[in-house]
């Protein structure tokens, strides 16, 4: 039961809603396929992660992002600190408070996810795979924890595994899509191994065409997400079939997403490569009618 005012508590998950509606291009169509309350659960999670990220690629200096995130990482742990701790004023950590409540989600998931994100204030490069590993855990991956609370499993011990990899999977793809925008702000995410590999140097990410080697590359990394979808997928059969709609339309778009950059040619240093919305619904019912990946 929750401790809220009922009405305050609507007002709070209808903020995420329209959070929800205005930012999550992707996400939007994967979240309507849930019932209702699992529907508001997932936008409360997506709007506090909207914050962080918002702070983290926002403008000002280094110093103060990480004083602004450090402020709403402690804000978050003090409204999921427990029934015994004051009602937050803030709609989204009102709404967040009480999907940890109902789902069971443990506070650190959040605090994870927190710090991961503050990873974008450092810029320091990616020396190998595993570096990076541990940033998209953060960011991503501890994301698919979450998510896998409000969809509900059947607590297989390999269930958030898959729940982490279809998370990790994702991330890559907005990693890889991302490039020429991130080497714009001053962000390398490729790892430096892998860089090295394939004789790839910073500069070649700020031009206009992607170079023989960039293109080599990106196909690399591209080939390492698709193994992460893979093992992500293992994760729809624990979930009953209405929640596990959401994920799978996620995967769906996304892999999607992944096949458009390399159909363009890996055309992704000044360009970003998108689907359609048409393209988006059209998966979204496929997966509901049961055709994707048939």
């Amino acid at each position: 039961m929750s401790e809220a005012n009922p009405d305050a508590l609507a007002a709070a998950y209808e903020e995420c809603g329209r959070i929800v509606t205005r930012e999550a291009r992707n996400f939007a169509y994967a979240f309507r396929l849930l019932d209702r309350d699992r529907r508001r659960a997932i936008a409360a999670a997506y709007a506090f992660s909207r914050r962080l990220d918002d702070i983290a690629d926002g403008s000002g200096s280094v110093e103060r992002k990480r004083e602004a995130l450090a402020k709403a990482r402690a804000e978050a742990a003090a409204a999921l600190a427990g029934n015994g701790a004051a009602l937050p004023t803030d709609p989204v950590l009102l709404a967040l408070r009480d999907t940890a409540q109902r789902f069971g989600i443990p506070a650190s998931y959040f605090d994870e996810h927190a710090a991961g994100v503050a990873r974008d204030c450092d810029d320091d490069d990616y020396e190998t795979f595993e570096d990076l590993y541990e940033y998209c855990y953060g960011v991503a991956g501890v994301v698919g924890l979450i998510s896998v609370e409000i969809f509900g499993h059947e607590g297989g011990v390999h269930d958030r595994e898959h729940a982490v990899a279809l998370g990790l999977a994702m991330q890559l793809t907005n990693i890889i899509r991302d490039v020429g925008e991130d080497y714009a702000r001053g962000r390398i995410y490729l790892p430096l191994e892998d860089r090295r590999r394939f004789g790839v140097v910073p500069e070649d990410l700020g031009r206009d065409e992607p170079t023989h080697a960039v293109k080599r590359l990106l196909a690399f990394e591209t080939d390492r997400a698709r193994r992460y979808y893979r093992k992500g997928l293992r994760l729809l059969p624990a979930l009953a079939r209405r929640p596990r709609a959401c994920p799978a339309a996620l995967a769906a778009i996304y892999s999607r997403l992944l096949d458009r950059i390399e159909e363009s040619g890996f055309d992704v240093l000044r360009r970003r490569q998108s689907l359609p919305g048409s393209e988006k619904a059209l998966l979204a019912l496929r997966v509901l009618a049961g055709t994707w990946l048939a």
